[in-house]
Parts: C-alpha cells; structure tokens; sequence
C-alpha cells in the first residue's frame, strides 16, 4: 500500500485491519451497484435496438470446423503483404 511505501508501516497495517473490518458492510452495496448495472446495459441494449430497427446480434463462438459467418474474412487478410514486409534481422 501507498502507507507502507512512504515507510509508515504501522499505519499500513491499521489501515489494513480496518478495511478488511468495514468490507462485509459494503459487499451488499457493491451487489446492488453490479446488479443494477447490468439491468442498465441490457436497457441501453434493447434502446439500440428499437432505434436501428435490428435485433441484436446473438454473441456465441463459432464451432471447430463449422463454416465462417456470412461477410467475414480470414485475418490472414489483414496482414502487410509478404513480399512487401523487410527481410528478417539476424543476430550475429
């Protein structure tokens, strides 16, 4: 902790002791905010929706050997030609 580093090491560990106190009382609180947040994300989601006309696109991963998704490309695609790219370095 920032405590111990400026070298008060008794006020670290009192400040350790009383976090690790207080802690239980706000785990309730911190459920609340997580629960709500997620309820907020899935509203903001369903609002983007209504608004572009679209359902939402469904996120899973694709299967071992099953065919790419419609519109999609390899990401060999995406890499600097090869003819183009330095020859390698080598150390000597």
């Amino acid at each position: 902790m920032h405590l111990e580093q400026q070298g008060d090491k008794a006020g670290g560990e009192a400040m350790d002791k009383l976090m690790l106190a207080q802690a239980p009382k706000f785990e309730t609180l911190k459920q609340e905010l997580t629960e709500k947040l997620q309820d907020t994300s899935q509203t903001a989601r369903e609002s983007f929706s209504k608004l572009s006309g679209s359902a939402p696109a469904q996120k899973t991963a694709p299967k071992i050997d099953s065919p790419p998704p419609q519109g999609s490309k390899k990401l060999s695609d995406f890499l600097p030609n090869p003819a183009l790219r330095p020859p390698p370095v080598r150390k000597k």
